[in-house]
Parts: C-alpha cells; structure tokens; sequence
C-alpha cells in the first residue's frame, strides 16, 4: 500500500527556531547606556535577594547580586521599557565559558524551587539546569504565561509534572530531562502550541504517549528516551510535519509503528531502539520493515535495533534515504541477505546489522560507501546540545526565535557500538565515527576485497558467521583501523603480514578461525597476547609456541660470533691455497727452463717439500675446522 507524505511544502530551515542564549552580561554589553535606562523595581529586587537566600550555596555563583540595581546582575536582565526581570539564569556553572561542572565538587546550587520566584510573571527565560534542586515543581510556575525558555535539566527534581504547565502558552523550549520525574505526561502539554523543542528524556515517566502531543503542530524536537513508556506510538504523532528529532528509545514501547508516522516528511533523526515494536502489521509494511519510512527522505539517524523486526531488509532501504548516516537493525530478527542496494547509501558512516540472522555473502556494492573511504574529520565542538541554546538578542527583545547554522551538519542522537570488545554509547565523536558491524548472523562466503577500499573505516566487526577463505591481503591499506574481528569464522590461510601496519590497530580478534602459518611480527603486531590467536590449530611463531624447525635454526650470539670467525678462516686459507699455488708453480716453470740441471733437480726437491709441508698445514687446519663444527652440530 503506497503512503503518500503529509508534509505540505518543503521544510524551511530558516523556520527551525532554537533558542540562542546570550549570558545577560552580554545582553548589557550590547548598550553601553543600558544600565542608565533600566531601573530595577525594588519588588523584584526583593524578591531576587529571597530567592538567593532560599538556595543553599548560591552565595559563590550569585555574589554579584549585591546592590540597588538588579538588572545589572549577573544572571538577571530587565524588560527596557517596564523593568520587570525577564531573565533569570543560574545553570551551572553560572560562567557560560566554563567546562562541563564537577557535581562532586559541592559548589552548585542546591533546595528546593523558591516559592517566591512566582513573583517574576514577566519572565522569559529561565535556566536553573545543571544544579541540584530537589523536590517537586510549583504549581504557581503555570503563571509564568510570557515564558519561552524553560531549562530544569539536570537536577533532582521528583514528583509528577503539574498540569498548570500547560498554561505556559508562549513555550517555544521545555527541557526537564535528567531528573526524577514519575507519573505520566500529563495531556496539558498539548496546549504548548508554540512549542519547538520538548525533551523529557532520562526521567521515570510511565504510561502512554499521549495523542495531545499531536496538537504541538510546531514540534521539531521530541526527545522521551529513557523512561517507562508503554503502549503503542499514538497515531496523532504523524501530524507533527515539522518534527525533524524523534527518540524513543530505551522504553518499553510495543505493537506497531503507526501509519501516519509515514507524513514526517522532515523527519532526520529516528530512534526507536531497544523497545518492543515490531510484529505482522499488515497492509502497512513491504515485509515486516516498517514501509511507512521509506518516505523520510531527510532521514540522517535511523535506529531500530533492540526490537523484535523480522523478515528481509527490503531493496528500498537503498534508494531512500540518500542523506543516512547512521543505520542500526541490529539485535532484531531480520533475515535474508543484505541487499545489494545498501550500497547506494553513499553517505553512510555507522552501519550495525549484528544479532540478526541475516545470510547470504557481504555485498561487494559496500565499497560505494563513499564516507568511510576517507577519514572523517573530528571537530571537539558537541555535535548537538539537546535543549542547551543561547538566548539572542533581536531589536531590544530576548529570546526571539533564531536560525541556527550549526544544525545542518549536526546530530543530536546518541549511537551504541559495539567494537574493541566493548559496547559503548558515542555522543560528542558521532559525526567522526566510522563503523561497520555485521557479527552474529549467518553470513557466509569470502570477506570481499572491496571492503579494503574503505580507508576511513575506525571499526570492523565481521565475528560469529560462516566466512570462508582468506583475510584479503589490502588489508593493510585501512590505515585508520583501531578495531578488527574476524573471530569464529572458518577463514584459512596465513595472516596478511601487511596487518603489521595498522599503526592505530588497538583491538584485534582473529581467534577461533583454520588460519596457519607463520603470525607475522611487528608494528601493533607485536603488542598483542596469544588469546587473539586461540583456536588456529596451525598458526605459530610469537606469541604461540615456535614454528617447526625454528629450535634448529636458532643460534645464540656467541654461537653466530664463531659461525663468523669460521667463515673468515675459510676465506684465508682459501687465499693462501691460490697464493701458495701460483708461487710454487711459477718458480718451477722457471727453474726447469733456465737453470742447470743439478740446481734443478735441487729445486725440484725443495718445491716437493714445501709442498708437503703446505699440505700437512692445511689438513691440520681442515682437520680443525671439521672437530668444530660436528661438535656443534652434537650440541644441543
């Protein structure tokens, strides 16, 4: 059944709309004279001066607040025209430079949220993220109805969400991930119209998705990985055509993958891993994989694994989605063989089809993966800050929307990879990461040779399938290699002496296999034990026992001095043979023909002599040489 896109349009990214925050020092710094135009209202100061009282160690991140006039408090920024405070940040650490907080230290603000905070009904923005506040939040935090930013992230905050929450009509961000949160979400965030960016991840929210998310019409970032939800993907969410950010992974979502989710035609990143989705879903998939996605052309992060999706990978998945980046099926039941059409996926970085029960051969179309032919650089910069933007200052105004530049080329999704013989999550390296995992199927036939064209490649996971033949001798050539297995295969064969030089070669697993032959030394080579090895019945050489024949051919240096010493004497007598000889000779011819014959008969004698002398001296020599070296051969 072909599903049409809802979308109306195409996606305008000067529209994404994230929240750039300026620290209100920078707000003021934009005016020179701003200090003398606003006034702070001494109600509020007042108010500021309790709240700073009711948190405990706020005295070190709020020592500026001291004096008349709070607007020029750090943290703090007034309205020009009324003075009333619409900006309140104390996120820590309170410097916006400084690095990632040390909550061990002890220095952040800590308690509850101060009831008197509900004075400011002009706010809007605040940020009380990164500390750790405790309890629950304030009913009266629904009065703040001029509110745009909300940050609560990264604190300690229970109970459940109050419903008064959906009065905040003018949200245009709401982050409360990394708390403690329980409950379910309550259907009054569907009043958050306005809303562009709503994550809730990492909390104890149980329950359904609820189908009032369908009304936040201007969602483009949904985040509730994480938590304890249940049920099935309420259908309302196909209306959200500008989401570009879905994860709900780490749940315990079940059933079918609605329909309508096939209308997010803006859709980039999709994490649906580790739940328990999947099953027949009749009229609504090519096979059990999910059709309704072959629509999301703007697709860069689709994760699947961790559910219970069978069948084929269909052909499409190759033709539709030209912008992927990172494709994860695995820990699912998908069988059949890889298609051959995955190679059109050009821009593909991070492959993972593990734990499935895929067979057939790895299709050589996997060299056309044209970002893992070369190295991908590595920028220190977060690859996307969830929820974390700075406020921007627009005509005298906070907080108005602003197109950021950075999202482009940016990704907000986590991804686990398995490699080096661990699993790990990679976040901050995410656009440097280059993987290929395709262990634990029944995947068989020769490692294809066009797998060594893939320059860039970080790690290589070919483990626990039917693999035959050799490991392909260009192996050499993926110089950027920090991880390989090959283990429990059936691969024969020498190893490539060329593995020695993979000088980024971290981890490597060639065990349990029918290789023989020499292990090759060298380079990372030699920086591995045995276990790497184990199961190759006819490998040997360091750091197995010796090759056959290598005891024979070992000698000490001692020994290799005296083989040396031989060696010379061999060449001397050698030398004075030829010498010798021609003396003798010529001084014969010459006294045959030009001396008398009683002084050539005397000659005669003489040259017989020496001769005998000569040949008693170099069989003495010989005679020598001959002890010595049946003496060694006897030594053991």
């Amino acid at each position: 059944m072909a599903i049409s896109c809802g979308c109306k349009g195409s996606y305008d990214s000067s529209k994404h709309a994230t929240l750039l925050l300026f620290s209100a020092r920078a707000c003021c710094d934009d005016h020179s004279d701003a200090s003398k135009r606003i006034s702070c209202l001494e109600s509020e100061r007042s108010a500021l001066l309790a709240i700073k009282s009711d948190l405990y160690n706020s005295d070190h991140w709020l020592s500026s607040w001291t004096g008349y006039d709070c607007c020029n408090w750090s943290g703090v920024a007034c309205d020009n025209t009324t003075s009333h405070v619409i900006m309140l940040d104390v996120h820590y650490p309170f410097d916006q430079y400084a690095s990632y907080p040390d909550k061990s230290k002890g220095n952040h603000i800590t308690g509850e949220i101060p009831l008197s905070m509900s004075n400011f009904i002009h706010l809007k923005y605040l940020d009380l993220s990164k500390n750790d506040i405790i309890g629950e939040i304030p009913l009266s935090m629904g009065n703040f109805i001029h509110l745009k930013y909300l940050d609560l992230s990264d604190n300690n905050i229970t109970g459940e969400m109050p419903l008064s929450m959906g009065n905040l009509s003018s949200l245009l961000n709401l982050d409360v991930s990394y708390n403690e949160f329980s409950g379910l979400i309550p259907d009054a965030l569907g009043n958050l119209s306005s809303l562009l960016l709503l994550d809730a991840s990492v909390n104890e929210f149980y329950g359904c998705i609820p189908d009032a998310l369908g009304n936040l019409v201007n969602l483009e970032e949904l985040d509730l990985s994480e938590n304890n939800i249940s049920c099935q993907i309420p259908g309302n969410i196909g209306r959200l055509h500008n989401l570009r950010d879905f994860d709900a992974s780490w749940n315990n979502l079940m059933g079918q993958i609605p329909m309508s989710l096939g209308d997010l035609c803006n859709l980039e990143t999709l994490d649906l891993s580790l739940n328990n989705i999947g099953g027949e879903l009749t009229n609504l998939l090519d096979g059990p994989f999910p059709s309704v996605l072959r629509n999301y052309k703007e697709l860069v992060i689709l994760d699947l694994g961790g559910n219970t999706f069978s069948g084929e990978i269909p052909n499409w998945v190759g033709r539709s989605f030209p912008l992927l980046k990172f494709l994860r099926l695995s820990s699912n039941s998908f069988d059949h063989a890889i298609p051959e059409s995955i190679g059109n996926l050009t821009s593909l970085q991070v492959l993972d089809l593990s734990f499935n029960n895929l067979f057939g051969s790895i299709p050589s179309s996997i060299s056309n993966f044209s970002s893992m032919v070369v190295k991908q650089n590595y920028t220190n910069r977060p690859l996307y800050v969830w929820g974390h933007h700075y406020p921007c200052v627009l005509d005298h105004q906070l907080y108005q929307s602003c197109g950021s530049p950075q999202m482009g080329n940016s990704f907000k999704d986590n991804i686990i990879i398995t490699a080096k013989g661990l699993t790990n999550e990679y976040t901050n390296a995410l656009s440097a990461m280059v993987s290929i995992d395709l262990s634990s199927n029944h995947i068989s036939g020769e490692i294809p040779k066009e797998i060594t064209k893939l320059h860039g490649l970080y790690f290589l996971n070919l483990s626990n399938n039917h693999l035959i033949g050799r490991i392909p001798e260009n192996m050499g050539a993926m110089k950027e290699l920090e991880s390989l297995d090959l283990s429990m295969n059936y691969l024969t064969g020498e190893i490539p002496a060329e593995l020695s030089a993979l000088s980024f070669l971290e981890f490597l697993n060639l065990s349990h296999n029918n290789l023989s032959g020499r292990i090759p030394t060298g380079g990372q080579l030699s920086t591995f034990n045995d276990s790497i090895y184990v199961g190759n019945e006819g490998l040997c050489g360091v750091p197995l026992p010796a090759c056959p024949g290598d005891e024979a051919n070992h000698h000490s240096p001692s020994q290799e001095e005296d083989e040396e010493d031989d060696e010379k004497l061999e060449r001397v007598l050698d030398y004075v043979i030829i010498v010798m000889g021609f003396i003798i000779g010529f001084w014969a011819y010459l006294g045959i023909i030009f001396i008398k014959k009683t002084t050539r008969i005397t000659l005669f004698r003489m040259v017989d002599k020496m001769y005998d002398w000569m040949y008693v001296q170099l069989s003495l020599k010989f005679t020598k040489l001959k002890l010595k070296w049946r003496k060694k051969s006897l030594s053991p």
